[in-house]
């Protein structure tokens, strides 16, 4: 703890130098902390760092009617550290810089091949609130400061950082993280021993401080001197000229001076190698001490990190759901048990199912129909008009997609579920009837339906809101016959205004139907999950499809695949399955 404030001392005396003082801050930027302190974003380097062609930071968005800034919430649990700024309207709900900020993680740590499952973003500036930090002042600095450790790394804001300033911060973010695990991670030795190593750490820093000042100080020193051999040499030879003669004494004055201020120089130049050598050594130290100390907070972190036990936990939930479900379809019902009762269906509510399994020309498949079945229960018991359709040929498809079409009215909320295979061409998506012939691409183009003119037709009846699920993320169902048509999984795609999209894993990726031998359930991971999470009472669509993605996410890693649900959101408001 010593430690972290005399670096945070440090820091303010580097970072606060740089900055100017202003005798009045603009009303936009003037921030107010939950503790009742005040101060302005052009004090602070976390709003104030170049971003491209924005000089003015991240404070620039603090013109717009609303302005959120989001970042991750604890650096521990999530391999990635973003910020995500977001000027808006009025209107623009709060959920939507948490959304995008989260999205933004997960899409960071995809690329790098890492676990998204505990990037949990939180607000750090909303200028909606009368109090637009939402922290202590202490807090706040500490927040932002443990963000710029991190970003300082990267080539956008590197040469933003002095080489004392990114010492600092790397020293304050070891020590902000093992605060954030609980402080006390070690044994009273090893705490006993860093407790000295920090010490010893501050005395190196205060010396090294010290010799800085030395070494400004010698070379302006030497500098002087140096000024003021030169000027001598000119006014001597300025005499000599005007003379008009080489007096021999005068002559050998001048070279003994001017012999005298080159010792010097050489005199002052060996003292400034010797400090320099010195400031070497004392970095080295430094860095060995560092270096040490993270040694043994390594050997002591032995218990398995967060992200397993939850995989752990979120399997065994699973597996024990599967188990129920297994049970209850394996139980008959009583010959004269009372029918349940139908439940209400909402005017303003349709969905269209398809599952496609008994393809006839290429590769068929086994769970797409009874994914298509518990979906089109699913929402009917959530009060949709459901048009439930199972292995439809071409000619079927489009028919079912003119019938629904004719049925939709404006502000309808529709739903729309398909499970089979799909290809994509030239960045157009297909889903394919089961009598698909497909021997080249032109063919498939007009045998195959376009997904895009599926969610166009919603957007021309008006539709308020329209949710697509789209289970088609599969081995290429050409793959093996000769054919070389489309690739593996769907490209992705752009939702219209009022469209949310979900595929059932990204670009490349293929969707589990099992998650291993044992796993006797008749539905794929991505439908299962989605069945269950749509049911859950008082959640709104969007976090239900994120809920959706980060449990699939987890359950995929379990048994060793990648799969991440892609998400496009357009949507504008709240919707919800179940109040």
């Amino acid at each position: 703890m010593f430690l972290i404030k005399f670096l945070s001392a440090i820091f303010l005396v580097l970072v606060y130098t740089n900055s100017f003082a202003q005798s009045e801050c603009p009303s936009n930027k003037i921030l107010r902390f939950a503790d009742g302190a005040t101060g302005c974003m052009t004090e602070f380097k976390y709003f104030n760092l170049n971003s491209g062609n924005n000089p003015d930071g991240v404070q620039r968005g603090s013109s717009a009617p609303k302005f959120i800034v989001a970042q991750i919430k604890n650096p521990n649990l999530c391999p990635v550290n973003v910020r995500y700024p977001l000027p808006g309207g009025q209107l623009t709900p709060d959920s939507m810089a948490l959304n995008r900020c989260e999205d933004r993680a997960a899409e960071v740590a995809q690329k790098n091949n890492q676990n998204p499952a505990g990037c949990e973003c939180e607000i750090i500036y909303h200028s909606g609130y009368a109090s637009n930090v939402p922290f202590s002042k202490p807090v706040f600095e500490a927040k932002t400061r443990a963000w710029m450790a991190t970003a300082q790394n990267g080539s956008q804001y590197s040469d933003q950082f002095t080489e004392e300033e990114k010492k600092a911060n790397k020293l304050f973010l070891a020590e902000y993280l093992k605060q954030l695990d609980g402080g006390q991670t070690t044994s009273p030795a090893t705490q006993q021993a860093n407790t000295a190593a920090d010490k010893k750490l501050q005395d190196e820093l205060t010396k090294k401080l010290q010799l800085d000042k030395e070494q400004k100080d010698l070379a302006e020193k030497a500098r002087l001197e140096k000024e003021k051999s030169l000027a001598e040499d000119k006014r001597l030879a300025q005499e000599i000229a005007q003379k008009g003669q080489l007096d021999k004494e005068a002559a050998n004055k001048a070279r003994l001076e001017k012999e005298k201020s080159l010792a010097e120089e050489k005199r002052l130049a060996q003292e400034l190698a010797k400090v320099q050598a010195l400031e070497k050594e004392k970095a080295d130290l430094i860095t060995k001490l560092q270096q040490e100390k993270d040694a043994r907070e390594k050997a002591a972190a032995s218990k398995p990190t967060n992200d397993e036990a939850r995989i752990l936990a979120l399997r065994k939930e699973l597996e024990k759901e599967i188990r129920a479900s297994i049970q209850s379809e394996s139980a008959a019902a009583p010959s004269g048990s009372k029918a349940k009762q139908a439940p209400p269906v909402f005017a303003n509510r349709k969905a269209l199912v398809i599952g496609n399994d008994s393809y006839q020309k290429v590769t068929p498949l086994v769970n797409a129909r009874e994914d298509a079945k518990v979906v089109a229960e699913s929402l009917t018991s959530l009060g949709y008009k459901v048009s439930l359709k199972l292995d439809v040929t071409e000619k079927q498809f489009k028919s079912e997609l003119r019938t629904f079409k004719a049925q939709i009215q404006p502000g309808d909320e529709v739903a729309i579920f398909y499970a089979g295979h799909g290809v994509q061409i030239a960045s157009t998506n297909y889903l394919l009837p089961i009598d698909i012939g497909g021997q080249n691409e032109e063919e498939t183009k007009d045998e195959g339906i376009s997904l895009q003119r599926l969610l166009d037709d919603m957007t021309e009846k008006s539709a308020k809101f329209t949710l697509a699920m789209i289970d088609a993320c599969r081995d290429n169902p050409f793959k093996g016959s000769g054919r070389s048509v489309g690739g593996r999984g769907l490209a992705p795609t752009t939702a219209a205004t009022g469209q949310m999209i979900v595929f059932s894993a990204g670009t490349g990726q293929q969707a589990l139907d099992k998650l291993g031998p044992n796993d006797k359930s008749k539905n794929g991971l991505f439908t299962r999950v989605f069945v269950k999470e749509m049911q859950k009472a008082g959640v709104s669509v969007d976090r239900v499809v994120r809920n959706v993605r980060t449990e699939v996410v987890a359950l995929a890693k379990s048994v060793g695949h990648d799969q991440v649900p892609a998400i496009y959101d357009q949507v504008v408001g709240e919707f919800y399955f179940k109040q």
